[in-house]
């Protein structure tokens, strides 16, 4: 079990779901990483603790695993496959789940 809490969680949207579960990952003893385009929802789960990302790519680059929290599927096309998307920067075989 020590080695899974030791493990990045990567979450993309930081809003009503995405904030409170990267609450509770961090509680658990995860390491968090985030990005969301909103602003002012970024800026909240940075006062909680949450490390955020630039950009998708760089969201990945440092993930072990991945939660996709959008609200459309055009959105979620975008963050796994435009040109600073989760694809560009993911290790093989990291676990990317969409929510």
């Amino acid at each position: 079990m020590t080695a899974a809490r030791s493990q990045t969680v990567g979450i993309v949207g930081l809003g009503r779901m995405g904030r409170p579960m990267a609450r509770c990952l961090l509680r658990a003893g995860f390491s968090v990483r985030g990005v969301d385009s909103d602003p002012a929802a970024a800026e909240a789960a940075r006062r909680d603790g949450i490390v955020l990302a630039p950009d998708c790519t760089e969201l990945a680059r440092f993930s072990d695993s991945i939660l996709v929290l959008a609200g459309f599927e055009s959105q979620v096309e975008q963050i796994l496959f435009g040109p600073q998307g989760i694809v560009a920067g993911a290790r093989p075989g990291t676990p990317v789940m969409i929510a």
